[in-house]
This record gives structure tokens, C-alpha cells and sequence, in this order.
């Protein structure tokens, strides 16, 4: 039984790396390839993510790299969604689970790559505008800083989540990590886990209920390792999430009948997930556990 128990947090400590002369960087008009021994990486200039990641010979993406804050809405959002996200009886929502990514700019400066661009719902205004800075190192290892500001006139008090989607090849991928584990856990609900190493395959990871909904975040979580070979830190810690289903699966099915697996296993790699909150019988989320920041600065690793 560990309800009632607490944990001391102990200091992450990560290797400093630094930028070496033999990595390769090239570019062409649509991409931008970061390559080594071993390793190669694709960024699109046209989305300003990775659409290619080769590790020993072997692709880890299935799809491309996206930027996002959208996640399925849970019983306990059935009001705040729609303000987020657009259905076909509302028409003054955010529309993040409609994003439109715009990239205004792309620099190469030796083997760091500068991303500049902004997120906006179908047919709204920019709610958020970012720069991403990828910096490539002779190990194969690449750190992506994150820095967002979200606009002040945003009509949304608070964003879901602010993080990156992965589409990984395996429709049921292992891994290993250390974390709040093994249950699903949020900054509003995590004392019911205990950090700790953990692994899990995506199947896993879902988490029935009875209509289909947000599920199996891991807060707080200090390292992750993808049994085919992606490799996960941050500077601080992450939240992530594995699943069979994409967060827009998870929203349009309104009966677990109606779940549809892409066929891939979906990871995402997150600055911070809002709570989850009670609002389905209860109050709304309380403010300290809303992504409410106008100012996100997030830097995490892939080795």
C-alpha cells in the first residue's frame, strides 16, 4: 500500500555535449539532413520537424514530427472542450484538434538548426509562436529547445498540453523508463505512483473507460527508452504518453466500439500536461494545475 507515502526528488544530471566538426550537415530546398556514424536525421523545412530519424541502419518514424497541444478531451472537460477543440455545434472554439503548423523561417548555422514558426486552429489566428532550436553532436545525439509564447488575446485560459508527437513504426512498442509509473498519472494525480524503472508496451498502456478519452500519462518522468532504439532526456523532467491511439481517435469515438488503431504506436514527448481535474460532478480544474503559461521554454534529448 503506498497511499499516504512521498518520495524526495533527486537532481537529474545529463552529459554536456558539445558541437564536433566531423558531423554532417546538409541542406537542400525542402530538407535540412543532419548525418554521423550510424545516425541521420530529416528535418522538412516546409513542417519544421523531423520527418526521418535512421538509427543503426533503421527507420524510427513512421510518420513526421509534430509540434501540438491537442489531447482527447476527458469526462471531466466536457465543458472546457468546447472552447478547445471544433465540433459541428460550436464555432467559437480554439480549434487546436484542427492545427495548422506555419514555419516562417529555417536557419542552418553549422550543426544547429533554428525553427521559426507559430500554431493556429483552422481559420483562427496564431495562439502560440515558437522557435525550436535542433543542435546536432557527433554521437548522434540532438538537443531540441522549445520556445513558445502564447499570445495574451488567446481566448483559452489554459492549453491541454504543449509537446511533440511521435509516430513510431511498431504498432506495439516496448520501452523502459523511469517515472511515475506503472499507472496513469498527472500533476493533479500522481500520488497513487511511485517513481521508479518501469516497462510497458503500448497495449498497455490504455486505459478502458467507458467513453474514450485521455489516458496513460507518465508525470514527471526522468528517462524513456524505446525498445527500438530512440532514447529520451530533458533538462528538467517530461510528461509522455504511449498509445495504440492518436489523441484525435481517442476524441472522435464516442464508444470504445468505435476506436480505430492507426496501426502505429503514438508517443508523446510533453513539456507539461494540464490535471485532469472533477469537473464531470465537481469544479473546474484548479488554476495550479492548468497549463496556463505565456511563456514555455522546454529542452529535451534524443540519443
Amino acid at each position: 500500500n503506498i497511499i499516504g507515502k512521498r518520495q524526495i526528488k533527486m537532481p537529474i544530471e545529463l552529459e554536456e555535449h558539445s558541437a564536433c566538426a566531423p558531423l554532417n550537415v546538409t541542406e537542400t530546398d525542402k530538407e535540412i539532413m543532419a548525418e554521423g556514424e550510424n545516425f541521420s536525421y530529416t528535418i522538412s523545412k516546409l513542417y519544421g520537424c523531423f520527418t526521418s530519424i535512421i538509427k543503426n541502419g533503421k527507420e524510427q518514424l513512421a510518420d513526421r514530427v509534430r509540434l501540438t497541444v491537442h489531447r482527447a478531451p476527458t469526462d471531466n472537460e466536457r465543458h472546457t472542450k468546447e472552447r478547445w477543440n471544433l465540433y459541428t455545434d460550436n464555432i467559437w472554439a480554439l480549434n487546436i484538434n484542427r492545427l495548422f503548423n506555419k514555419v516562417y523561417e529555417v536557419n542552418v548555422n553549422n550543426n544547429m538548426v533554428e525553427v521559426k514558426g507559430s500554431l493556429a486552429g483552422i481559420s483562427r489566428l496564431p495562439f502560440m509562436k515558437y522557435k525550436i532550436t535542433y543542435s546536432f553532436f557527433i554521437d548522434g545525439q540532438v538537443k531540441i529547445t522549445l520556445f513558445s509564447k502564447v499570445l495574451e488575446e488567446s481566448p483559452e485560459l489554459y492549453l491541454p498540453r504543449v509537446g511533440f508527437e511521435f509516430t513510431l513504426p511498431d504498432n506495439n512498442e516496448e520501452f523502459t523508463y523511469f517515472g511515475n509509473g506503472e499507472a496513469e498519472s498527472y500533476c493533479d494525480m500522481h500520488y497513487h505512483t511511485m517513481v521508479g524503472m518501469y516497462q510497458s508496451i503500448a497495449a498497455e498502456e490504455y486505459v478502458p473507460y467507458p467513453m474514450p478519452q485521455e489516458h496513460g500519462n507518465h508525470y514527471e518522468t526522468r528517462w524513456l527508452k524505446i525498445g527500438s532504439g530512440l532514447e529520451f532526456k530533458a533538462e528538467k523532467t517530461f510528461d509522455f504518453n504511449m498509445s495504440q491511439y492518436t489523441s484525435l481517435a481517442l476524441d472522435e469515438a464516442k464508444h470504445t466500439n468505435e476506436l480505430r488503431k492507426n496501426g502505429y504506436s503514438n508517443l508523446r514527448i510533453d513539456y507539461k500536461n494540464s490535471g485532469i481535474g472533477s469537473a464531470s460532478c465537481g469544479p473546474e480544474l484548479a488554476e495550479k494545475y492548468r497549463l496556463t503559461e505565456k511563456e514555455i521554454l522546454f529542452t529535451f534529448y534524443i540519443y
